[in-house]
């Protein structure tokens, strides 16, 4: 039996959660905000890939991307930003810091 790749969602959007956790081969865990998705990861819990929707509470998905790069336990851990319109700027920059992916809500089937 093949274990399911360990997702951590961080933001609030219901129908980019509901994308994921429709799909068996993934479990998902989400965070609302930076603060609570850094208390869960520095917890211990290492995902396989971690979606981060660009505007969050208390800071933006950029920043979360530097704070997970700088954590040796977590800097292989795959990154996705995720925002709810393409921006050019936003794509650019996030290439630029080696950002895994870019999607635009709603995310790929």
């Amino acid at each position: 039996m093949e274990t399911a790749l360990k997702i951590v969602y961080i933001g609030n959007s219901a129908e980019s959660i509901a994308s994921l956790r429709a799909c068996r081969e993934f479990s998902v865990t989400v965070q609302a905000n930076l603060l609570d998705a850094e208390n869960y990861l520095l917890s211990g819990q290492v995902p396989d890939s971690i979606f981060c929707e660009l505007v969050l509470s208390g800071g933006d998905g950029l920043k979360m991307h530097d704070w997970v790069r700088n954590r040796p336990q977590l800097n292989h851990v795959s990154f996705v930003l995720i925002t709810h319109e393409f921006k050019e700027e936003i794509y650019k920059e996030a290439f630029k810091r080696r950002i895994d992916d870019y999607f635009v809500i709603p995310l790929p089937a």
